[in-house]
This record gives structure tokens, sequence and C-alpha cells, in this order.
């Protein structure tokens, strides 16, 4: 009845699950019917799972494995209801079934906030690095950074997220099929939405094509086809530099690629990409060889956050995005001390700047202008001696031509110019 007051009960507990009844309480083992007021939290361990019923709303909340989260405000009246969770690690999904009116839901984070105003939104927050992710299953969600001063718009089947602590949300990209999978085990009441959304999510995931070939991929992307067999050769300050995909696997969906990047023939590096409905995600760095000393350094990805490259539809005039990746670096060249190893850690912000047309050859093509700004840096560590940590600030430009891959790039370490290409 309208005259109801509000509550939050625990309603499911799998293994182990705990509560207190505010910041400064110890936590005690949680019962199943237990009430959580305003001011007291919830975490669960390994492998363990939990339901929260808030009443009369009939809003739900599923609690994943290692989480932890504080009820911070839960008004009492069901007319206009407010409601905010403080979400200090893990993941949250929440069914939100009433109108809310002039009220809110809420869930806060150091790095940003997550808002829905019905009625199916997910929310993971990582302690160690800081990356907020949100999933909007249905109806309209809201990712904004920590200053509540940007905000990235979701709806159904969509996704967004933030890097890290100081940064601003993504654009929103299509959810992934793990993240339906992740949806559909706290909610297999939802399983029809949840198909109905996968088999949209796999029709608009599949890449246009853009030029000769077929196999297209999800790394197929149409401003840096990779396809196997494929080639880029640049002029640079130290000399020509030769890109080369030697392989590709997976489909539209979800795909991998391999590359190869040839400095002048003295030194060789190799790639690893992930790419997906959110465009060429990631890539990781496998070795460094010499022609004349065999293998230079061998690297082992740590963490990495964000794209390199967002979906094509996204790439529109004042869109932004970020990447993130932290390295890990065995130097293995001869003559280096035993044990000598380091870390590169790279945080690179994107901005389209423009669309205009890119001539390569002679031929003209659709073209992107990019600006990125970000901090590099690497720390030594050699045996018997300090490390020495050295961060360097750079900026510059990329210009991608669709159907070419990247054009030119600009920064204060040097330049580089497309001379030839070939796509298959």
């Amino acid at each position: 009845t309208g005259s109801e007051t509000r509550s939050a009960n625990i309603s499911e507990i799998r293994n182990t699950v705990e509560a207190r009844e505010s910041d400064s309480a110890d936590w005690q083992t949680a019962d199943t019917g237990e009430q959580i007021a305003e001011g007291g939290g919830v975490r669960t361990g390994d492998e363990s799972r939990a339901r929260l019923d808030i009443s009369p709303d009939k809003t739900v909340l599923r609690i994943a494995p290692n989480t932890e989260f504080k009820l911070e405000a839960l008004s009492p009246e069901p007319t206009d209801p407010v409601t905010k969770f403080v979400l200090d690690a893990g993941k949250l999904f929440v069914r939100v079934t009433k109108a809310l009116g002039g009220g809110s839901f809420e869930v806060e984070t150091p790095t940003g906030v997550a808002t829905v105003r019905g009625s199916l939104m997910s929310a993971a927050y990582s302690r160690d690095d800081g990356r907020l992710i949100v999933t909007c299953l249905e109806g309209e969600c809201r990712l904004g950074d920590a200053a509540r001063t940007a905000f990235t718009d979701l709806t159904e089947g969509e996704a967004s997220e933030i890097p890290g602590a100081g940064m601003t949300p993504l654009g929103a990209r299509l959810m992934t099929e793990a993240e339906l999978d992740d949806w559909l085990l706290n909610f297999p009441e939802l399983s029809v939405l949840i198909e109905r959304i996968r088999r949209r999510i796999r029709e608009e995931a599949t890449p246009t094509p853009t030029g000769g070939g077929g196999g297209l991929t999800a790394c197929d992307h149409p401003y840096f086809p990779m396809r196997t067999g494929a080639t880029w050769t640049y002029s640079t300050e130290g000399g020509p530099m030769t890109w080369t995909v030697t392989g590709v696997s997976g489909d539209t969906t979800s795909a991998s690629a391999d590359m190869t990047a040839d400095f002048s023939g003295q030194v060789t590096s190799n790639w690893h990409w992930q790419c997906d409905a959110g465009g060429l995600v990631s890539y990781e760095f496998g070795n460094l060889f010499g022609a004349s000393v065999g293998q230079i350094a061998s690297y082992q990805l740590i963490s990495s956050s964000g794209t390199f490259l967002p979906p094509a539809d996204l790439l529109a005039p004042g869109y932004s995005w970020s990447n993130v990746y932290e390295l890990e670096m065995t130097i293995t060249v001869p003559g280096a001390p035993e044990g000598m190893s380091g870390t590169i850690a790279s945080s690179v912000q994107y901005t389209v700047t423009g669309a205009e047309p890119v001539t390569v050859g002679d031929q003209t093509y659709d073209g992107l202008q990019v600006s990125q700004s970000g901090t590099f840096t690497m720390e030594f560590q050699v045996p018997g001696a300090p490390a020495q940590p050295t961060t360097v600030e750079s900026s510059g430009t990329i210009v991608f031509a669709k159907g070419v891959g990247v054009v030119r790039t600009t920064s204060e370490s040097g330049n580089t110019e497309l001379t030839s290409f070939s796509i298959p």
C-alpha cells in the first residue's frame, strides 16, 4: 500500500555471505530474511551469491561473488523512492520494476556512478584498477564520472565503462555475449529477452566489407582491416617500418589477429590483437627480436582496459575513448644483467577531431582524424640497484583511411607516413 515503509531484506544466500549494520560494525554471517537498514552492508565470498529484495517496490538486487557494498540511502516512502548503493568491489545486477517518478536508483563507486530508471542494469567495479563497467539489458541507464560532469546514456543491449579513476565514460557499445551469459546466470527467467538481444547483437556486430576478399571477422575493422596477409609499409625517421598480419582466427562476433612489425630489417616485434563488438579491443606485445642478437625482450600483459579503436559507427567528430595497459618486460638480450626486468604502463586518451577525406597515392578515401594524448611510464629493475621510473607525456595525431588503415601519425617522438599497403 502507499503507506507501507520500504525495506531491504536478504532473500537468498549461497555459500559465504556476511552483513553488518554500519561501517563501524563487525561483519557477521548473514541470514535469509535479514533486513539491511540504511547504512548497512553486505559482502560475498568466493563462489558466493545473494539476493536482496526491496519492498514494496519489488526491486531485486543480485549480488555476484566477491562483492561488497553499502546501502547508502533507502527513502522510507514508496512514492518517488530514492535508493543508493555504494559499491566497494564486485558486481551487482539490478531489476527495478516500479516507476521511479521523481525518485532515483544509483550505484556509486570511487570511479563513477551508474543510474537506472528502469529496468535492468549491472555495475561491476574493480578495486584493483578502478575500472567500472555498466550494462543496460533493458530500459534507460546512465554512466557518469565521479564528478558527475560527463555522462554516457545507455539503452537496451548497450554497455559502457570508465577505465579507471579520474577518467570519463567511454561511448556506448553493444553488450558482449559474455555479459549476456552473466545476466542469464543471474536472471534465468529473462532468457527470452536475453536471447532476443543476443540475436540483435550478432546481427549488428557483422562488419561491413571494406574491400575484396572474404572471411571477414571482428578484426576486419573498416578503418583498420586486419586480414591475413595484409601489409602496411611506412616511412619513419629511423627508416622503413612494415606491419604484416600473419594470422586471423574467429568470426564476426569475436576474433583475434597476430601481427609483426619489422623496423628496417633490424628489429622485429609481434603483437596479438583481440577484437569483438566493442571494436579492436586490446593488443598484447609478445617478443622483441634483433637481427644480430636474437630475442631482446619478452612482454607479459599485466592489465588492460578500454579500446584501441571502437566500432566505426561511434567514430564521429567529438567522440572520445581511452586505452590503458600495463606490461611486464623481461630483458633477454645477451650481455644484459641477469634478472633485469621492468614494467611499462601506458594511458592514452583519444578524440575524433575530424572526418575529412584522405588521399593515399592517387586514391581518395573516407578519412578519420584522431588526436591522442597520454603518459608512458617505464621502470626497470636491475638486481642490486634501485628502480628508476621514467614518465613521458606525449601527444599527437593518427589519420585513418576507410578500407586502408593507419595512413599517418605525428608525435614528439617522430612521424610516420604510409608509403604502400596491400589488403587481400
